[in-house]
């Protein structure tokens, strides 16, 4: 006996656009034959897949019983299956096409409703999103977190996951708020360091503090401070004195 290789045809799950012969029925599984196995004995079709699985466990005809199975794949019965007029299994989904079986696995190829992975693997890797063929472009081009990206504040490029994830939070041009509450600047990141430098909002130590001052405030606060404290600063300045100049005598 000889028997293919392999199905000539996918079968997945189809609605039939004709009536057919229940002849085209395998008498085991009772669905539409997969490569038609004619057995010598009793002259029954049989799918190939379930007449194997009988030689391997009995080598007995599932209807007669006779053993061996003997018998060729029917090819000119599969031709006559593959001619059936059957409808796309996205049917339901919206796709009109209606096409001969042989077809269907050629039409499932090209099909803008047949349910696909994103081909970056954003999907099944991070969050099993899938999506309908004829949205793939637009989930390439607006959705998937893998797609290729550039940040729009400098010349990176990286996936937007990257980009939205991860450089956002260390690109020199990204702009951000100056931390103190009370200042409303935003600048770029790489300007921050400077802004503090001289931001009215910073707080700040004294400008005696080397004096001994510990008071600290808003840099604006600053000047009205020192006015606020002069004869208290001159003390605290004579006193600094006093303490440099007996350094001085006992150094000497």
């Amino acid at each position: 006996r000889k028997m293919a290789s392999k199905s000539p045809v996918s079968l997945p799950e189809y609605e039939s656009a004709q009536p057919y012969s229940k002849d085209f029925d395998c008498p085991v599984c009772l669905e539409l034959l997969k490569n038609p196995f004619l057995t010598a004995c009793c002259g029954n079709h049989f799918c190939e897949a379930c007449i194997e699985g009988s030689i391997k466990n009995t080598n007995q005809c599932p209807l007669c019983k006779v053993e061996p199975i003997n018998g060729i794949v029917d090819k000119k019965l599969q031709r006559q299956i593959n001619e059936l007029q059957v409808y796309c299994s996205q049917k339901k989904h919206g796709c009109s096409w209606v096409g001969q079986l042989g077809e269907i696995s050629k039409h499932l190829s090209e099909c803008q409703q047949v349910v696909v992975s994103c081909f970056l693997s954003c999907g099944k890797q991070v969050i099993g999103k899938q999506v309908i063929r004829c949205e793939l472009s637009d989930h390439l081009a607006k959705e998937c977190p893998l797609r290729s990206y550039d940040c729009m504040y400098c010349n990176y490029s990286s996936t937007y996951k990257n980009i939205s994830t991860e450089h956002y939070t260390t690109c020199p041009n990204y702009p951000v708020c100056c931390p103190n509450s009370s200042c409303a600047e935003i600048l770029q990141r790489c300007n921050l360091e400077d802004h503090l430098l001289t931001c009215p909002h910073e707080v700040v130590p004294c400008t005696f503090s080397e004096m001994g001052c510990n008071q600290k405030m808003k840099r604006l606060a600053v000047q009205e401070h020192i006015e606020a404290n002069v004869l208290h600063h001159q003390m605290m300045m004579c006193d600094a004195f006093k303490e440099l100049k007996k350094e001085n005598i006992l150094l000497s």
